[in-house]
């Protein structure tokens, strides 16, 4: 689970591979679902969500997501849009006996294009 950096969007996955969009008003108290996201080909449990505010590659807010088969999606995120999800790229790891996390390496990032670590 990982949020924008105004705190007013949350990102989650869960067990079948869905990656859920939720706003939160803190001046009236309410939490509302915005967009539900099945672009994740397998129904597989996410283990790591993981936001970004800008990106050298997309010039946008994005969003990493990692499921424990293997599967790594990079989406952007358009924030004027309470947070939807576009998919800008998939790639597939091989298998392994634990499961697989992945985050941004921000300094090489900041260089060269983005970075991911599994």
């Amino acid at each position: 689970m990982d949020n924008d950096y105004t705190g007013q969007l949350i990102f989650s996955g869960d067990a079948q591979g869905c990656i859920y969009t939720v706003s939160i008003n803190s001046h009236i108290g309410s939490i509302s679902r915005s967009h539900k996201n099945r672009s994740m080909r397998s129904k597989s449990l996410i283990t790591t969500v993981q936001y970004r505010t800008f990106s050298l590659v997309a010039r946008c807010p994005v969003l990493l997501v990692c499921a424990q088969d293997g599967n790594i999606c990079f989406f952007s995120v358009a924030l004027e849009i309470k947070g939807y999800l576009t998919l800008l790229c998939s790639l597939k790891l091989a298998l392994r006996l634990h499961s697989i996390h992945a985050s941004f390496c921000p300094l090489l990032s900041l260089e060269k294009g983005e970075f991911i670590g599994t």
